[in-house]
């Protein structure tokens, strides 16, 4: 005598169309997340960078971070490009100057960097 699986125990796996649909979402999710951040990027083309001053006391923060952590400045250094869509420190904007130095006091790079 044969056993049938009792039904409400039986898992069923996904289907194709479901993980196609869910790729299709998250690529949809990637791609508006990707126009957002070129939308601000072009918003925020006029505004100043960091004069020589603020640049030296960012990276200087950075060589600390980097050093009380034991990881290598150029982490930091791209933890905050990312965080701040910049192309080095160079290209931070003065508005964003105590952001960036609240960022750094308050890193912690082993949640960040695994």
């Amino acid at each position: 005598m044969e056993k049938t699986p009792d039904p409400k125990i039986i898992k069923f796996a996904p289907k194709a169309s479901d993980n196609c649909a869910n790729s299709i979402q998250q690529n949809a999710y990637q791609r508006g997340i990707d126009v957002l951040k070129d939308g601000l990027a072009a918003f925020k083309a006029d505004e100043p960078t960091l004069n020589d001053l603020e640049s030296k006391s960012i990276r200087a923060l950075v060589s600390y971070v980097a050093f009380v952590n034991g990881l290598d400045e150029a982490v930091i250094s791209s933890l905050v490009d990312d965080a701040f869509m910049a192309d080095g420190i160079q290209t931070i904007h003065q508005a964003d100057y105590d952001r960036v130095v609240a960022y750094l006091v308050d890193l912690d790079p082993r949640m960040v960097v695994n």
